[in-house]
């Protein structure tokens, strides 16, 4: 089943973002990063390309911590799957 709704998924994806860019808790930004395969389930490849690489790439994979830069390259092949199924 995939989120369709366009403005949620703005919304959604604009507070994921700005967590992901803070300077707070690596812990976080590790989850989001450990989530990325759950969150290609729920959206359709144009919306996996749209909010989500986009933070992965802006964000996640600079983070200053290695935990997060390093989780999120484990977790980017589901991601690449995902977008060219």
């Amino acid at each position: 089943m995939s989120l369709k709704n366009t403005s949620q998924l703005d919304t959604i994806f604009e507070d994921l973002s700005r967590i992901a860019s803070t300077k707070g808790s690596w812990r976080i930004k590790y989850t989001i990063s450990e989530s990325l395969p759950e969150f290609c389930k729920l959206f359709i490849p144009q919306q996996v390309e749209k909010y989500l690489l986009s933070m992965i790439v802006e964000k996640l994979l600079i983070d200053s911590e290695l935990e997060v830069r390093s989780e999120t390259l484990n977790k980017l092949s589901f991601v690449g799957e995902k977008c060219n199924p």
